[in-house]
């Protein structure tokens, strides 16, 4: 119990630190990504529709495409720069930083519909409620869920991804 009570304390600013940028990433998906997040929480979690989990799920995993988004737009940007033959850590560097960035953050055309690659993968019970298997499951599916993202397991955004997908999918005393 006082595991717990010390556990959401140590979460609670972090949570509350995520929660303003949560809409606003589920707004900006495209269709095709927003039905990739769907599909995903639904046939990988084993979550339906209209549970708070659901909800929860569908954030992260908007939470986690925006990252990524954000991480390829910084690398392009310092791909530019350095081409542009600007030394690494001088204020020119970091002011073209700055304008391809934002540049890069600019909306762009909506990509490609993503298939989702999941079919039930050994060890991972499909069919089954995410709730009604046990954790070590439960930690399998989310780990396809960020994989069907398009995410490499072993980097830091897989990781963030899954860490992320535990905390939204706790449970909820109600």
């Amino acid at each position: 119990m006082l595991r717990n009570i010390l556990a959401c304390c140590a979460l609670a600013p972090v949570l509350l630190a995520c929660a303003p940028f949560g809409q606003s990433d589920i707004q900006a998906m495209s269709p095709q990504q927003a039905s990739l997040v769907d599909t995903t929480c639904m046939r990988v979690m084993g979550l339906q529709q209209g549970q708070y989990q659901f909800a929860l799920c569908r954030e992260s995993l908007a939470n986690t495409l925006a990252a990524r988004k954000d991480d390829q737009d910084m690398a392009a940007a310092y791909k530019d720069c350095r081409q542009r033959g600007l030394a690494d850590g001088t204020a020119a560097f970091s002011t073209c930083m700055l304008q391809s960035h934002a540049t890069a953050s600019a909306p762009q055309a909506v990509p490609k519909a993503v298939e989702v690659a999941y079919n039930g993968e050994p060890g991972t019970e499909p069919g089954k409620s995410f709730f009604s298997i046990p954790p070590h499951v439960q930690f399998q599916r989310e780990r396809y869920a960020c994989a069907q993202l398009g995410l490499l397991p072993g980097s830091g955004l897989f990781g963030h991804c899954v860490a992320n997908l535990q905390t939204a999918m706790l449970p909820t005393s109600d």
